[in-house]
């Protein structure tokens, strides 16, 4: 399944490629196998197609795990805060870095202030997927991706993050913001009905396990990730040819 260093310690781990289903299904498949109990984060586009290979238009998400965001809701920037606006909240010897930390948390929107101030059960890292990123890109600046990687790492969650650079007529390339992330997976491919041709890069490998840097896998020689999309090629609500 996955090397031990995704499943026992929160990383960031970033998965982009062309295809906004393939992506999407390998973000889902390497989610469920890290943490079966994930929290799914949905971003509606305002201007896109409902992708019918979505696993939480599928159903394939609990209620309880899943929190959905309109594209206007999620790239609200919340409210600037500064050291002295939060001055009567931290002791005056407040490491700067716990500082930084704190006043990150407070930039984000407040259900993801709720989960992160949730202990993650069982003793091991809770886990974050968040799909559909390229929707959120304009109103969060590379710069803004390190700290909100940070909080969720020092609050002990993983977070798993899916970012299509092809949509329709619009292309929007993964921007430098990737170099943050502790694991970048590039999936190749052009669409769902040819995952089979398509293949896992390892771009920032796990150097203690088999997927190292430079490594390739195609997607149907991964078994959990492979029964992932024989599941939506076969699932009627999507509106697909069973195959």
């Amino acid at each position: 399944m996955l090397p031990t260093p995704i499943i026992e310690r929160p990383v960031s781990l970033l998965v982009y490629g062309s295809s906004l289903a393939t992506v999407n299904l390998t973000l889902y498949a390497l989610a469920e196998a890290a943490n079966p109990e994930f929290l799914w984060i949905n971003v509606l586009g305002r201007n896109e197609p409902p992708n019918i290979a979505d696993p939480a238009i599928l159903g394939w998400v609990p209620r309880d795990r899943l929190l959905t965001f309109e594209e206007s809701e999620a790239t609200k920037v919340g409210r600037p805060v500064t050291p002295a606006g939060i001055s009567n909240l931290i002791a005056q010897d407040e490491p700067v870095r716990d500082l930084s930390r704190l006043i990150a948390f407070l930039r984000l929107p407040d259900p993801t202030q709720c989960y992160l101030a949730t202990e993650p059960a069982g003793g091991k890292p809770g886990l974050v997927a968040v799909p559909n990123t390229h929707r959120v890109a304009s109103a969060w600046a590379d710069a803004k991706v390190e700290p909100i990687l940070e909080a969720h790492l020092h609050a002990g969650y993983s977070l798993f993050v899916g970012y299509s650079e092809v949509v329709g007529d619009h292309r929007r390339p993964v921007g430098p913001g990737r170099g943050a992330f502790d694991y970048v997976f590039r999936v190749t491919g052009d669409g769902l009905h040819t995952w089979k041709e398509s293949r896992l890069v390892c771009e920032r490998g796990i150097p203690e396990a088999a997927f190292q840097t430079g490594s390739e896998f195609p997607l149907a020689n991964l078994p959990f990730v492979a029964s992932v999309f024989h599941r939506a090629l076969s699932e009627p609500r999507a509106g697909m040819p069973r195959p």
